[in-house]
């Protein structure tokens, strides 16, 4: 059976996230794994919402989960709730993706990666060769969604 790990947060309310990623990918026969980012009471959309970082525990889920040597087939992010996790996030593809493994990216980081994003757009419009090497060496990525669109 093929695995997927998706690395995103828990929100208690709102039809996002983990809630309705992994009842998605299970219902294609797919594992599901999960790398939760953090636990929210309610999406972000919400005000006043709660927050609960799991920074701290990647390294020890990953290390785990390199000793007992689970590899997956996909690597498909969402919700990145700071840098530190987005550095965390590129070790965690660079250790555990193969040369068979597809990243999908979904940055769900607000403004926070606006430069960057903005510079991907201009790329993309006007150098789509420059475009594709700076996706690739940059993020590592083999497919980045951005809201409505895919870049």
């Amino acid at each position: 059976m093929k695995r997927i790990i998706t690395i995103q947060d828990i929100s208690g309310v709102g039809k996002c996230s983990v809630t309705i990623a992994q009842p998605l990918i299970s219902a294609m026969g797919v594992e599901c794994a999960v790398l939760p980012t953090a636990v929210l009471s309610t999406h972000t959309m919400f005000s006043g919402y709660t927050f609960c970082d799991l920074t701290d525990e990647f390294e020890k889920i990953a290390d785990h989960w390199a000793e007992q040597n689970i590899t997956f087939d996909a690597i498909y992010t969402g919700y990145l709730g700071s840098f530190r996790q987005l550095e965390l996030v590129s070790r965690f593809i660079d250790r555990f993706r193969t040369k068979d493994t597809l990243v999908v990216i979904d940055p769900v980081m607000g403004n926070h990666c606006e430069a960057l994003l903005e510079e991907l757009v201009m790329l993309k419009s006007s150098d789509y060769a420059k475009y594709q090497q700076r996706l690739k060496k940059t993020c590592g990525l083999d497919l980045l969604i951005l809201d409505d669109f895919l870049l």
